[in-house]
């Protein structure tokens, strides 16, 4: 089982789903930039942008002689970024060091080699092309290919360009031939992992360049990371963003842990509190992690059978906790069927010594029964459980 990072809470599907509330990616390892259309708050549709917040990474800002618009509930409820492809762009903070990228995106169907299409790229930079779209050869009155078999400016010797083509290309996880298929005219998952790093600070123009080398088309989300990712996590992260954008992709279908509680950041959480929480459809086997230091996360503290919803952990006062839940559907042999849940955390009460009741008195019940073995907590401030007494609070 691999490590992911904290990062990945508020990943709840239901949050996505609702329009308003930016979602963390569900890895976090490695990534240096999202942008989310439904993290812009406050405009209405068809408003210009000035600044499109990031998620992770830093805020992109609209710049070029034409607005960047906010276009509402125009996919699965969310909203969408169009560019007319008459120079307006988004900048961001440059990256070097880009191995990875996801875009929802689509591209305008009157985009061709006779409307500048391999100049309106995927990324770009004020110094460098490594995603330039195809050259006129591999363009036609339909379409222009993805990535350009000639150009894509230097890295060393030359190489820039090679590092995009020499990569994994795929579009809602089909691997396709970056050099003769086009973007897509529909709102799509598009992939890339390079070969090697590469460069971009904005999306998308041709700096310097006439304004018609700039993005013609919607984009709804942009996640770039500074590494290779793995199966896995392409998997993951194609899977989450195929059930947030409502798509059909052949990724597979991505079936979240749905915590019920304690609520995520819950503070002042009694000790006696059930993790609890709703498991993918076909789960077999799940597995609970519980630390209190995050680095700790991936030890294991149970295993469960696949219809366990719930796990009574052993806490203390006055501490933070976090934890994880890790789902197999289907064969645990297979790496493929793993699915995790974000991290979740919350801290417990600062709970405050007691002594003992006095001698030979009954502490008063949950239900007002001498000494019935309940979930509660005494009338003397000690917690007891179905199978008797638990030690008193002077463990906090």
């Amino acid at each position: 089982m691999k490590k992911i990072s904290l990062i990945y809470l508020a990943l709840l599907l239901s949050l996505v789903l609702t329009g308003v509330a930016a979602a963390v990616a569900p890895v976090t390892d490695g990534l240096i930039l999202q942008l989310e259309a439904n993290a812009i708050s406050g405009l209405a549709d068809g408003d210009s942008i000035a600044v499109w917040p990031a998620s992770v990474g830093s805020d992109a800002v609209a710049t070029g002689p034409t607005p960047v618009v906010y276009k509402s509930n125009l996919i699965n409820g969310l909203p969408v970024v169009r560019f007319d492809g008459n120079g307006g762009y988004v900048n961001f903070d440059p990256i070097d060091d880009i191995r990875t990228v996801f875009w929802v995106v689509k591209e305008d169907a009157d985009v061709n080699k006779i409307d500048q299409g391999q100049w309106r790229h995927l990324l770009d930079d004020d110094d460098t092309s490594h995603f330039h779209r195809g050259t006129v050869a591999q363009s036609t009155d339909d379409y222009c290919a993805i990535i350009s078999d000639t150009w894509g400016g230097s890295i060393g010797s030359g190489e820039g360009a090679d590092r995009i083509r020499n990569g994994i290309v795929q579009i809602n996880a089909v691997t396709v031939d970056p050099l003769t298929t086009s973007v897509p005219r529909d709102l799509s998952i598009l992939f890339v992992q390079s070969s090697n790093v590469v460069s971009a600070s904005n999306f998308s123009y041709d700096v310097g360049q006439s304004v018609l080398r700039s993005w013609d088309g919607d984009l709804a989300e942009l996640l770039i990371y500074n590494r290779v990712l793995t199966a896995e996590e392409i998997r993951n992260i194609g899977g989450y963003l195929t059930a947030k954008y409502g798509l059909t992709t052949s990724y597979e279908s991505w079936t979240p842990v749905t915590q019920t509680a304690p609520a995520d950041g819950a503070m002042d959480v009694p000790l006696n509190v059930l993790l609890e929480w709703t498991p993918p459809a076909g789960t077999t086997s799940q597995t609970i992690y519980l630390a209190q230091e995050p680095n700790l996360i991936m030890l294991p503290v149970a295993t469960l059978s696949g219809s366990a919803n719930s796990f009574d952990p052993e806490i203390k006062s006055n501490s933070t906790y976090y934890w994880q839940v890790a789902n197999y559907v289907g064969s645990t042999s297979d790496p493929n069927n793993l699915f995790l849940s974000p991290v979740w955390t919350f801290t417990t009460l600062n709970a405050i010594p007691v002594f003992d009741p006095p001698y030979g008195q009954q502490p008063p019940s949950h239900d007002g029964g001498p000494g019935r073995s309940d979930r509660s907590t005494d009338g003397y401030g000690r917690r007891f459980t179905r199978s008797g007494y638990r030690d008193r609070l002077s463990m906090v």
